[in-house]
């Protein structure tokens, strides 16, 4: 008897999301709720707080500045500015009342004793007397070049000048009031950078960074070196000198020239030294427009950008505030009793963030902790774990040295980006600002990003085209040992360093004496010649063709394992249906070579976002910024001490790697469905 044939009833599962309802413990929504009344008033109280606290320290002035070279106070409102055309200004309120210009470059200014000589040294060898209305009351003849121009106790004038850009041929004199011969001259040891003069002595500076001191008489009393040449002296009140050097370091030494410490502020040249009258806080500015604050035991406090041209100046003034005058640019008004305050927001603000981090952290624990099935899970999970110890107790130690060698590293580069971290200021979180800055102001990112999709385009070219093409032709060779014979001749020149490949293109591109240039020379092409790397039109491109014919033993490997794998009886059922080289390559190569596509294509992609060590041995990024891409201009801001802004570039690309990452995996998985 034959039976019918029966069949399951089918029955489809429901799909609905909402088929097991989300629970909330009781418990778990009272933390929340707690916590929400927590953030509120946390975040309120910090607010009014920094509102409390939180003073201007620098305020933008009605005046600008337009080319000024130095300058000093005149009087209670007026000040005497140097430009760079050769004019002596009297400035009152940034207008200019005043003008007179010399024929040569003014090399310093001061005003003398009486309050109504202003005396005016040149480059051309004249310490040039006015009186306020800018006329000449007598000249000094000094016939060598004039550094530094300072007033003298009795009356007279100082004059530091010399002969030669590096000699010792540098002289300070002293010209007592109506001599037109110097009462005494001293000699010094080498090129004079600035000189100051107090009561009891005259200290003094070279370029061979030595640092010296007269007695007002012009005998020697001692000379130190230092680590770099000073380029600004101040003496401070106590008797102590305030030095800043071509490095951006301050120093402060004693009476008798030893050093009471240095404190590293810029990698840049300190233009100008200010002390407050009790010398309870020192400034300093430096040639990016950055002024520092620093208290008298050598601690930086703080640290602002006030320009973006070096800052020539601090003007003291009556009430209290000190007139901050940059090379171009508007002027600032400096509140020295606001330092404190300023301190205190922050310290404020640093709390704040601090606060709020920790709020996040505790909000997604309790939010965990409200879900009744993610509550009910983490015992589970906890017995589990407990059961599995030993295994776990295996792998620990390779999980706490990549959390410390990798995930430890790339948090604090994303928590780094989100401050101004750098060697040059003090630290402060400023949040978005440097992405603004990124994708909104800065020039060099967006021009790297081009030539950074150039590189990606031309690299998937080379790695996907010439590397198929040679793996094709090799594996169709008819004998073994043949396939054998070229399969090595092509992985062979894996063994040498890419460094030496990179030099010995260098060598290949080189202008004079290289091969591609004395090639076109031989040829009679000599009109192609270029400098291939210094020539902003030709640089990527030569960058790009280095390494022809691109054959790399990577994707070479890659694509020859593929062809290895793939069946040999499709290639028979091919050759019976009549099928062609170029069918077979289409239709059943390329085809089952995508997994390995896909992978070069990853490496490719990646590489080409995070590698910049070719472009920097080739120009540099250079000639300007014809080749260079943003990983580089990351490394340069690294290597500049700008950890906060190369922080957030670098999250920038890691989160392109991460998009390249997930679009390559979700078409691998389509793939696999197909």
């Amino acid at each position: 008897m034959k039976l019918p044939l029966r069949f399951p009833r089918f029955r489809p599962q429901s799909t609905s999301v909402h088929s097991t309802p989300m629970r909330f413990r009781p418990t778990g929504l009272k933390q929340l709720l707690v916590l929400g009344v927590l953030a509120l008033l946390g975040n309120v109280g910090f607010f009014l707080a920094r509102q409390y606290v939180d003073v201007q320290l620098f305020t933008p002035r009605p005046e600008r500045s337009e080319q000024i070279v130095s300058a000093i106070p005149f009087g209670t409102d007026q000040i005497l500015a140097a430009t760079v055309g050769n004019d002596l200004a009297l400035l009152e309120r940034g207008l200019i009342t005043q003008q007179q210009h010399f024929d040569t470059p003014i090399a310093g200014m001061a005003v003398l004793a009486d309050q109504e000589t202003i005396a005016v040294g040149t480059s051309g060898g004249i310490v040039a007397l006015l009186n306020p209305q800018f006329q000449t009351q007598r000249e000094l003849t000094i016939n060598r070049r004039v550094i530094a121009v300072r007033p003298g106790d009795d009356g007279g004038v100082l004059v530091a000048s010399g002969i030669g850009a590096f000699s010792d041929r540098y002289f300070i004199e002293h010209f007592a009031p109506d001599a037109e011969t110097p009462s005494w001259s001293t000699q010094v040891e080498f090129t004079v950078t600035d000189m100051q003069v107090a009561v009891d002595r005259i200290v003094y500076s070279t370029a061979n960074a030595r640092v010296g001191s007269l007695a007002p008489d012009g005998t020697k009393l001692w000379t130190v070196t230092l680590r770099r040449s000073p380029t600004q002296l101040l003496l401070l009140n106590n008797g102590d000198i305030l030095i800043g050097d071509e490095r951006g370091t301050m120093l402060l030494l004693d009476t008798n020239g030893n050093v009471r410490w240095q404190l590293a502020l810029s990698r840049v040249q300190i233009q100008s030294l200010y002390a407050t009258p009790d010398s309870e806080l020192l400034f300093a500015g430096d040639t990016r427009g950055s002024v520092f604050v620093v208290s008298p035991s050598g601690e930086l406090r703080l640290t602002q950008s006030v320009a973006t041209t070096p800052v020539k100046a601090f003007i003291p003034r009556e009430n209290g505030e000190v007139v901050v005058l940059p090379g171009t640019g508007t002027w600032q008004n400096l509140q020295p009793a606001a330092v404190t305050g300023k301190e205190l927001a922050e310290r404020v603000r640093l709390g704040w963030t601090i606060f709020n981090t920790l709020l996040v952290v505790a909000t997604l624990t309790a939010s965990v902790l409200t879900v009744e099935r993610w509550h009910s899970a983490i015992p589970l999970i906890a017995r589990r774990a407990w059961r599995k110890r030993g295994i776990y107790l295996f792998v620990a130690p390779s999980l706490v040295l990549i959390s410390l060698f990798s995930y430890y590293p790339a948090a604090v580069a994303f928590f780094y980006s989100f401050t101004n971290f750098s060697l040059n200021r003090i630290f402060r979180v400023v949040g978005l600002e440097n992405y603004q800055q990124i994708f909104f102001d800065d020039f060099y990112f967006w021009v790297g990003f081009g030539n950074m999709l150039i590189f990606l385009i031309t690299g998937i070219i080379k790695s996907l085209g010439v590397p198929l093409l040679v793996a094709e032709l090799v594996f169709w060779l008819p004998r073994e040992s043949h396939r054998y014979f070229f399969r090595t001749l092509f992985i062979l020149p894996a063994v040498v360093p890419s460094l030496v490949g990179i030099l010995l293109w260098r060598m290949i591109y080189d202008p004079v004496s290289g091969l591609l240039n004395q090639s076109l020379r031989t040829i009679g092409l000599a009109t192609w010649q270029r400098a291939w790397l210094g020539d902003e039109h030709t640089a990527l491109w030569a960058i790009i063709a280095a390494g022809f014919p691109w054959i790399g033993a990577f994707p070479f490997l890659i694509y020859l394992g593929g062809l290895l794998t793939i069946n040999a009886e499709l290639y028979d059922a091919a050759r019976v249906d009549g099928a062609n080289w170029w069918t077979r390559f289409w239709m059943i190569d390329l085809p089952l070579l995508k997994p390995q596509t896909g992978l070069l294509l990853f490496f490719t992609f990646v590489g080409s976002v995070q590698s910049f060590g070719g472009i920097y041995l080739f120009t540099g990024g250079g000639p300007g910024y014809a080749t260079s891409v943003p990983a580089l201009q990351m490394y340069k801001q690294i290597a500049g001490g700008e950890f906060g802004y190369a922080s957030a570039i670098g999250v920038i690309l890691f989160s392109l790697i991460i998009v390249g990452t997930v679009i390559n995996l979700r078409f691998r998985r389509s793939a696999e469905v197909i």
